[in-house]
Parts: C-alpha cells; sequence; structure tokens
C-alpha cells in the first residue's frame, strides 16, 4: 500500500542516563523504586518528580 508507514514499536523511556532517578517510565513509573504509579493521599507529600508518575503514566494510558 502505498503511503504506508512502518510499525513503530513505543519506547517510553526518555533518558540514555544510567541512573534510575532520570528514567521516566510511563508505563510503571513506580519501577525506579520512589515515583507513585497511580494517585493517593500520599502523593502530595512526595517531591515533585516523584509525584509526576501519576501524570506520567495517564499520559501513558492515554496515548
Amino acid at each position: 500500500m502505498e503511503g504506508r508507514q512502518p510499525v513503530d514499536t513505543p519506547a517510553y523511556l526518555f533518558s540514555d542516563h544510567s541512573t534510575p532517578l532520570w528514567r521516566r517510565r510511563f508505563g510503571k513509573p513506580s519501577l525506579d523504586g520512589r515515583s507513585a504509579d497511580c494517585w493517593s493521599k500520599s502523593v502530595g507529600r512526595l517531591d515533585m518528580h516523584y509525584s509526576s508518575g501519576v501524570g506520567n503514566h495517564w499520559f501513558h494510558l492515554a496515548s
């Protein structure tokens, strides 16, 4: 079929750094050991970099 694009496997890891702190795993943010996957009352007490896992996971599910 003309104009057809090859299948692109999604990769939701946005860093080439080797430390888990800088990795953004949209599918399961908690794999870094500190981020939250979903909202709870304790998310508001997390550092903003770790609480953003909730939004990252939402984006992953929405896309």
